[in-house]
């Protein structure tokens, strides 16, 4: 069965894909199509064009598509693997939002942002690698893909969006590039086993926005014998590794890591880090070696008295803040 188009000009001769929810099995999207005597050349995958398609299974998008509009392929819940060709340069929101079953990406480097809620609810991607070229990434772009163990951030991207990769569940590490200006609210939250965040060197200010990295629950191996000794019940809950020596760079607002409270187990508690200038929560240690500074950003755990009610231990780790 044939796909349906829109023309877009008649006199440029461009088309667009309009609605095919019926489309099934294998979609291949020509690059020219004939209308009567008219060639079209397609240039677009227009709104809703593929939105809530189950029976398709796969997608070819040709080089001439430079533009994607908003949930064009919105809730396929048969794709597993889609390419954006690099002449892509604008993307809708939602374009590709809820599709389940998708496990491999590739975005196109062509684009210069990724809008809201581009990529959000894809709960079977593994890998995110977003291209050099990428400026601005939107609000909850990428938010609540579960099962996500690798992101790429590209080299140009100088704006994070709020929220835009929450929930990312199984992402254990991320590297921050120097170009990197903004950081948005709770951007990386509820990333569970977020237990290592690099911000690498570059010469623009860098400004967190509050609950960047917000609920994380991970609890890491100490390696600090002295205090574990002195108090076992406090682990490293997440390590940011800063590489920038400029002083704008420690730009962390005050509720950057907002105070958390998760059920652990029954019976105990655990409390993460309220603030990161909260004195006895934070350390700030500088690394002669790499030339680096290593936050180390305690959490510990209520633990119940033996009259049942429950105290919470608390320690001041003097901190350095200043690179020699």
């Amino acid at each position: 069965m044939g796909l349906n188009y829109t023309v877009l000009s008649e006199d440029e001769k461009t088309c667009e894909v309009g609605s095919n929810v019926d489309a099934s099995g294998d979609v291949v999207i020509p690059s020219t199509v004939m209308n009567g005597d008219n060639e079209y050349r397609v240039t677009a995958i227009g709104t809703d064009a593929f939105y809530l398609n189950i029976p398709m299974t796969s997608i070819s998008i040709p080089e001439s598509v430079t533009v994607i509009r908003s949930q064009a392929l919105s809730r396929c819940l048969g794709l597993t693997e889609v390419v954006i060709p690099n002449s892509v340069t604008e993307m809708g929101s939602r374009a590709m939002y809820a599709c389940n079953y998708l496990e491999r990406l590739t975005i196109s480097s062509g684009l210069r942002e990724i809008q809201r809620e581009t990529f959000s609810g894809c709960p079977w991607l593994e890998e995110i690698v977003i291209p050099d070229g990428v400026e601005i990434i939107h609000d909850e772009a990428f938010n609540y893909c579960a099962r996500v163990t690798s992101l790429t951030i590209g080299s140009t991207v100088r704006s994070i969006g709020v929220m835009s990769f929450a929930g990312l569940g199984a992402l254990t590490s991320v590297s921050i590039p120097a170009s990197v200006e903004t950081v948005g609210r709770e951007a990386f939250s509820y990333c569970n086993k977020l237990a290592e965040v690099t911000i690498e060197e570059g010469g623009s200010p860098l400004s967190f926005d509050t609950d960047v990295f917000g609920q994380t629950q991970y609890l890491g191996t100490y390696d600090d014998p002295v205090a574990k000794n002195r108090h076992p019940q406090y682990q490293p809950a997440l390590h940011l590794h800063i590489l920038r020596r400029q002083t704008d760079a420690f730009r962390l607002q005050a509720y950057a890591y907002h105070h958390q409270y998760r059920h652990h187990s029954p019976g105990t508690s655990r409390i993460g880090l309220r603030r990161l200038r909260g004195g006895g929560n934070c350390k700030l240690r500088h690394d002669r070696m790499s030339r680096s500074i290593l936050i180390h950003i305690q959490q510990c755990r209520l633990l119940q008295c033996h009259s049942r009610r429950t105290a919470l231990l608390r320690r001041k780790i003097p901190f350095k803040d200043s690179v020699e």
